[in-house]
């Protein structure tokens, strides 16, 4: 198997040193790469099977259940969070939950709300069920949250949704701002982020592609607009690996707040 690994060019570097830390992090990874392969900072599963397992992606009510004892159980409380969701309405799509110590060896899940063309994923009598578990999850201060552009983004989702008017989640680190005070001279972007911190590659591409024929695209037609058009399992992938990401993300920023 043949590995890319793209960087900068040197030529970019005599011009603007800001990327100098990402290149030499590139080109560390290069080495790694060439020496152990480059499936070392991906989930476990993508690893050995190259998919993300059905109940991950598919999971039913059971599922998500017994997902979230066994950590609570575990006494493994840190979660990586990303919510997915209609860019106009911001009515959520799915939820990514993905375990931060663990993040390399166990598998995290995909709650969804609604599938390809909108229609619901739960039954009505198991809607209820699911926000109900949500909010005892977001509620409950010994769950430590992590997420990326939290603040920005996901706690008005969280607040609406779940009717938690005072958005206390317990949330203990948000990536984006965390990423810049560590980094100020380099992108904050999950994509980014993800580009130094794992091996995951564009996965970003697979839900962000737009018709590359068309140059006069409008603008209104990218991002998750049309959220209802893209692929259930493809969607809640990559929701998953942003977790994922955020995940690796942190524990790097962590590493270097120390």
């Amino acid at each position: 198997m043949s590995w890319v690994l793209p960087t900068f060019h040197p030529a970019k570097l005599l011009r603007d040193q800001t990327m100098q830390i990402a290149v030499i992090r590139d080109l560390k990874k290069a080495v790694r790469v060439q020496r152990e392969g480059g499936l070392r900072f991906i989930p476990a599963a993508e690893r050995l099977d190259d998919a993300m397992p059905r109940w991950a992606t598919h999971p039913t009510l059971d599922d998500v259940k017994r997902w979230l004892v066994w950590y609570q159980h575990a006494g493994k409380p840190r979660m990586a969070c990303d919510w997915e969701a209609h860019i106009a309405t911001r009515e959520p799509w799915c939820l990514g939950l993905w375990p931060v110590d663990t993040w390399l060896t166990e598998q995290g899940i995909c709650i969804p709300f609604r599938c390809k063309g909108g229609g619901q994923y739960w039954e009505p009598h198991e809607l209820p069920v699911v926000k109900n578990i949500l909010r005892t999850f977001f509620s409950d201060p010994k769950w430590l949250k992590w997420g990326q552009n939290w603040v920005g983004y996901d706690h008005e989702i969280v607040e609406e949704f779940l009717s938690l008017p005072d958005g206390n989640v317990g949330l203990e680190l948000d990536t984006l701002p965390a990423w810049h005070s560590v980094y100020a001279e380099l992108p904050q972007a999950l994509a980014f982020q993800s580009s130094l911190v794992t091996d995951l590659g564009a996965y970003k591409l697979e839900v962000h592609q737009t018709n590359l024929d068309d140059e006069e695209e409008d603008d209104t037609n990218k991002g998750w607009l049309h959220i209802e058009e893209k692929d259930d399992t493809k969607l809640r992938t990559y929701c998953m690996r942003d977790c994922f990401a955020t995940a690796g993300s942190g524990l790097e920023l962590e590493e270097m707040m120390r």
